[in-house]
């Protein structure tokens, strides 16, 4: 069953859009290992609760401005920083 040219092409659309999220989140992960890195150096925490708590509410503000639940937004973007911050954890234990 066709789903007709429109949707496809909406579809691709997605696809291609899906791709630069995807790879936006490399690039991000290859940042906060350089940080994680530096914080392992330096003898920095892992976690930098000051900072998340500025992080989520400009994460809360770009949603808005982008016309996304924040919610949504917040929930995602704490996955990642709890993916980062267990890195930075690892990075430290493997300095040890």
């Amino acid at each position: 069953m066709s789903s007709g040219p429109e949707i496809e092409a909406l579809r691709l659309e997605i696809d291609a859009i899906d791709a630069r999220i995807v790879a936006l989140i490399g690039e991000r992960f290859a940042c906060t290992d350089k940080v994680g890195h530096l914080k392992c150096i330096h003898q920095l925490p892992a976690v930098d609760t000051a900072r998340e708590v500025r992080q989520m509410a400009r994460f809360e503000t770009l949603a808005r401005e982008h016309g996304v639940a924040p919610e949504l937004i917040q929930r995602v973007f704490r996955l990642i920083v709890d993916e980062v911050v267990d890195k930075h954890k690892q990075f430290g234990a493997s300095a040890d």
